[in-house]
């Protein structure tokens, strides 16, 4: 099974693969004029070979620009139709001469398109190699009766060919059409199945998560903001520009579901510690500092082959780094700046903003120009700069959330 985790994005992946396999198929036809030169040679038939040079220079260009749009079109659906559209025109051009018989060549391609699970393309392309089987077929007899003439006229041995061969095109027509349809069903169902799976799986993590925070007297609504501050601090980010790369849509909305599980080794910290109404003494604050640890511990136990390799990696990284500061004086490793994982980066600032908004055993809630204070003090120091900058720039939507 792809590694897509959405209908979508598992055809977009799909066209990819399929595109780049056609590549290679396509590199095999450059043979094909080098095969016919050398027949012409060894005498098995005669064959213009003014006409072998033309279907050369044809050939060597659509082959390169076929893989130079696989490496670098963006998008890949225009590479489809190039790809199987210029397959046609090739068969149309060598089925043209009177001398080769194509006939099974024109089957091929709608088959080959069978492989994009695309039913309106399959369709569309078993049309245009009917309509390109009847132009060569055309060509074909205007030159096959000169040599032949094994028929009354040209339009003879067109109609008599061409009946035959509509009657076998109907049938490539219901095959492809058949398969296309019984695949795209088969997937839609998969997935819908999928699905439904992993909204379980994640409603599961978020509750286990929720027991977590029920044990430090929090409730899940830690969660819920924490989690909306990772999305809203990494769409600020990427709407300045900033990490691009990193800040896809698919990887914003995986810090978004990793980020529930970023203090999940609070579990094997000991109650009496996790619950304390007041300051932990150093021995109490050395014990609670493993929880980070802890957490990648039992995400990587407990989730590695029921979620997706990049969510447990997230889930991980984020448990691990969340307390890391920018200037290398955090915890458990110690590093500091880009060493430290983005997404744990952004988990960081998350957590201390609803540390610092929320009201706890041991505090009040602070006011939000009180820790927008905070958060400028420790620019560079806790926390990366245009990470605070972003946090600023979202001061009244941080508001908000801190009061739902």
């Amino acid at each position: 099974m792809s590694k897509a985790e959405t209908y979508e994005e598992f055809f977009e992946e799909n066209v990819k693969k399929i595109n780049v396999i056609c590549g290679k198929i396509i590199g095999l036809v450059i043979l094909v004029p080098i095969l016919l030169i050398i027949s012409v040679k060894c005498g098995f038939f005669y064959m213009p070979i003014d006409w072998l040079v033309l279907f050369t220079c044809f050939i060597i260009p659509y082959v390169i620009c076929q893989n130079i749009l696989i490496r670098k079109c963006k998008n890949q659906r225009f590479t489809t139709y190039f790809t199987l559209f210029g397959l046609e025109i090739l068969v149309v051009f060598l089925g043209s001469n009177g001398f080769v018989n194509t006939y099974i060549s024109c089957a091929l391609i709608p088959f080959i398109s069978c492989l994009y699970f695309n039913r309106k393309l399959t369709n569309v392309v078993t049309i245009y190699c009917y309509i390109g089987m009847l132009v060569s077929l055309w060509f074909k007899s205007q030159v096959a009766y000169t040599i032949v003439n094994d028929s009354p006229n040209p339009l003879h041995y067109f109609i008599a060919y061409g009946i035959g061969f509509s009657i076998e095109y109907i049938f490539v027509f219901a095959i492809t059409n058949a398969i296309t349809k019984r695949c795209c069903v088969t997937l839609e169902s998969i997935y819908a199945s999928n699905k439904h799976i992993r909204t379980v799986q994640r409603k599961i993590i978020s509750s286990f998560a929720n027991l977590v925070e029920s044990r430090d007297s929090l409730t899940g609504e830690h969660i819920k903001r924490t989690t909306k501050y990772v999305e809203l601090i990494s769409r600020e980010l990427l709407s300045k520009g900033l990490y691009a790369n990193e800040l896809t849509e698919k990887n914003i909305e995986l810090f978004t579901n990793a980020a529930p599980l970023h203090d999940l080794g609070k579990l094997h910290v000991p109650d009496h510690i996790l619950c304390k109404p007041s300051k932990l003494t150093p021995e109490e604050y050395e014990k609670m500092k493993i929880h980070p640890a802890e957490g990648e511990n039992l995400i990587q136990q407990n989730l590695t082959g029921v979620e997706s390799e990049e969510y447990v990696n997230c889930a991980r990284i984020m448990s691990l780094y969340h307390h890391e500061k920018w200037d290398g004086t955090g915890y458990p490793n110690g590093i500091s700046g880009t060493n430290i994982p983005l997404c744990a980066r952004i988990m960081a600032a998350a957590d201390v903003l609803d540390a610092l908004l929320s009201r706890r055993q041991y505090k009040e809630p602070m006011s939000i120009d009180k820790a927008m204070s905070i958060f400028m003090e420790s620019r560079g120091t806790h926390f990366e700069p245009c990470i605070v900058d972003a946090v600023i720039n979202c001061k009244d939507r941080i508001y908000e959330i801190a009061n739902e």
